[in-house]
């Protein structure tokens, strides 16, 4: 399917080096170190060239374009244009749709699943073509533009089975020529018009109205990967930009950014603005208009005809362009900053490429062409196969796609800043992902699928703790930083040498906090007020007695701004309980800041844990006393003594500890004084909590009950 080059042949040492690219960190504690290397594939474009790693591994970046299956063979007989390809926002569903205007609907796999013939917009004329296809961003809906003057929205579910029906239909007075659904806008879809009207469809009134008119037939649109904006190409050359969030300000929403050299049928933004058109150039622009790069194959290759269509991958850094009987590719290179040609994909009998689409995860590429054909290619920079656990694709330097093969899970890790991922690092049984870029770190839980980023300069001792499920806390230079799993920015830091797990607590949003009653008595059932300014109650022990004082400061010493409570909606309940030294715990709203409480005691402590609900806490010294702090009453209780072992249960207030050979529970940790004894021989394993019904199992030598 192409000619062989010479800077496409490989070193005849390359394959050990492949083989050999994969290295595991073996010490105990220690995560799994992944350096990563491209791999040989067949039929593949590439051409390497170097992407900076600051201080990661090494490496080429180049895309590699691998075909996978044909979806549709060609037709033998005549000409059967892909006219439109779609792929659904959730990587799950390829439409596909040729002059005879039938979509067919193929899963993930490349397996045709369902088809439906396309309606016209009246019964007497039926000599129409179907111009483009495009998924609503829910993936539950195909919007189908029509040459006959109309774009029908169909309803097709999520499942298979769903039922198929028309929900929305847009009359036009012209051809609709183009369209895009932009990711951001979820009830307007835009459309051009053969009189050079760009209109909107909007889905809740069910009525088009007009973005912007020109002069000129629209032959081209395209949104921008944040789903933001659009662009519309027009036959007289000109391209203009449509803002929406300067639409909704009420200020100039739409400009002329470029006039291309003429017609600009392939159009894709990406890192920047692609044209290309019938004079066989190919021009890069960036936000202002301006040309930053030409690649003009006018002269230098006879072979090259006009260029009919382009597509964007997801992340923004590689454009495919199709031509006559091949397809080029153009990858941005971060580090000079400019736009580079990979080696064309040349496929004898293709003809003109018609239809392109890039899946939303940026791991395959579906192309039409005149003859019906449509091929899917697998679309990565590399790929890695770690001990047969997981499967790494990298899809762009910004990109990846984490794939666990025994359940066939994929999370796409994705730098927000567009940042080149250095390294991965996987943590916790598995569970817990960690990459690093140049100047941002990414942290993830791979069983909610959240992943979060965050600025970050690397000192090179981090330490990584991911003791809570909600967040994930780093420990370089004395200080402790949690990065909660979905927000990308850091929920809070402190300063303290102590982050062994025993030693701190951290409490994100797993109960609502409790209403403070007048006098610091707590409401059961009700739910906390608005954020109130923090007291910073010290509680220093001396033998039995309790001193208590309170001020009102902020972590650094300084007065809080305001005071008292406030009326309003309930804050989010995240708190973090930890050591300033090995006598002295500090209680830290994460949203505010504010310390809310700091317990001096007169013993090293070894233990403590906040209940779900972060207003009270258990701590145990050196001595093994047993102690409870509540953060609202500010007032401590000696539980037990000569206590082994201590655990809240799961999901609620209810205390068990045991002391030598009694397990002691407190149903109701508001009367400390009411506790139920009950007798055991060994030792208290762990606590479980299924179903509404909680067992304790203690170890008896022998057997554990």
């Amino acid at each position: 399917g192409g000619t062989e080059r010479a800077s496409d042949r490989r070193p005849a040492g390359g394959e050990r080096a492949r083989r050999s690219a994969v290295h595991r960190d073996h010490s105990s504690s220690g995560p799994l170190q992944l350096t990563v290397a491209p791999s040989a594939g067949r039929e593949t474009a590439a051409v390497a060239h170097p992407w900076a790693l600051g201080d990661g591994p090494q490496h080429s970046a180049a895309m590699q374009l691998t075909k996978m299956q044909t979806l549709v063979e060609p037709s033998k007989q005549s000409m059967r244009k892909v006219t439109a390809l779609a792929w659904s926002p959730n990587n799950k569903r390829l439409a596909v749709v040729t002059v005879d205007r039938v979509v067919y609907l193929f899963d993930e796999n490349g397996e045709r699943r369902d088809k439906f013939a396309t309606r016209p917009a009246n019964k007497v004329d039926k000599d129409y073509l179907v111009r483009a296809l495009a998924f609503s961003p829910d993936s539950a809906k195909l919007a189908i533009a029509q040459s006959d003057n109309i774009v029908f929205v169909y309803k097709l579910g999520l499942d298979w089975n769903d039922k198929k029906s028309i929900r929305q239909k847009f009359q036009q007075s012209s051809a609709v020529t183009c369209m895009t659904w932009p990711s951001a806008q979820p009830h307007e879809l835009v459309f051009g018009c053969a009189d050079g009207k760009v209109k909107v469809g909007q889905l809740r009134t069910n009525k088009g109205a007009v973005l912007y008119q020109t002069d000129s037939y629209v032959v081209s649109t395209c949104s921008s990967t944040d789903g933001k904006s659009i662009l519309t190409g027009h036959l007289d050359g000109a391209i203009y930009c449509f803002y929406f969030d300067d639409a909704g300000r009420g200020g100039q929403a739409y400009h002329k950014l470029a006039h291309h050299s003429c017609p600009p049928y392939a159009l894709a933004w990406g890192a920047s603005v692609l044209a290309a058109g019938a004079d066989r150039k190919v021009v890069f622009y960036d936000s202002n208009g301006s040309e930053q790069r030409t690649f003009d194959y006018a002269t230098d290759d006879c072979h090259v005809k006009e260029f009919s269509v382009a597509a964007c991958n997801p992340s923004g850094q590689s454009i495919v362009v199709g031509n006559f009987n091949q397809f080029f590719a153009f990858s941005f290179s971060s580090v000079r900053e400019t736009w580079e040609e990979m080696a064309p994909k040349k496929v004898p009998h293709y003809y003109t490429v018609t239809s392109l689409a890039w899946k939303p995860d940026g791991s395959k590429l579906a192309l039409g062409t005149l003859c019906g054909c449509v091929d899917l290619y697998d679309a990565c920079i590399r790929r890695s196969r770690y001990n047969g656990t997981f499967e790494f694709t990298y899809v762009s330097p910004s990109q990846v796609i984490v794939k666990r093969i025994s359940s066939g899970q994929r999370v796409v890790l994705k730098s927000v800043f567009d940042q080149e991922i250095d390294r991965i690092n996987i943590y916790g049984d598995d569970r817990y992902i960690v990459a690093n870029t140049r100047s941002t770190i990414i942290c993830g839980d791979l069983e909610t699928c959240k992943i979060s980023e965050v600025p970050w300069t690397f000192s090179g001792n981090e330490k990584y703790i991911f003791d809570n499920p909600n967040a994930a806390m780093i420990y370089a230079s004395g200080e402790l930083t949690m990065i909660e799993y979905g927000s990308n920015e850091i929920l809070s830091s402190c300063r303290t040498e102590y982050v062994r797990n025993t030693l701190v607590s951290v409490r994100i949003n797993e109960r609502p906090p409790r209403r403070v009653q007048p006098g610091g008595g707590i409401a059961h059932g009700e739910s906390t007020g608005a954020g109130f300014a923090a007291s910073i109650p010290t509680l220093s022990t001396f033998g039995d007695d309790d001193i208590v004082t309170t001020t009102t400061t902020t972590p650094g010493g300084e007065p809080a701004p305001g005071g008292g409570e406030h009326a309003g909606k309930a804050p989010d309940n995240k708190k973090i309980a930890y050591l300033l030294d090995q006598m002295t715990i500090r209680v830290m709203d994460l949203t505010s800041g504010y310390a809310e409480a700091t317990i001096n005691h007169t013993a090293k402590i070894d233990w403590m844990e906040l209940n779900a609900r972060a207003d009270l806490l258990l701590y145990r010294d050196k001595r093994r006393q047993l102690h409870l702090f509540n953060v609202h009453k500010q007032t401590r209780t000696t539980l037990l003594t000569y206590c082994n072992y201590v655990q809240w249960v799961p999901e609620s207030d209810v205390v068990v500890a045991q002391n030598r050979g009694n397990l002691s529970v407190w149903y109701n940790i508001e009367a400390p004084e009411k506790v139920t004894n009950v007798p055991i021989q060994g030792e208290v394993e762990e606590i479980e909590r299924v179903d509404g019904k909680t067992e304790v199992r203690v170890d008896e030598g022998m057997s554990t009950v």
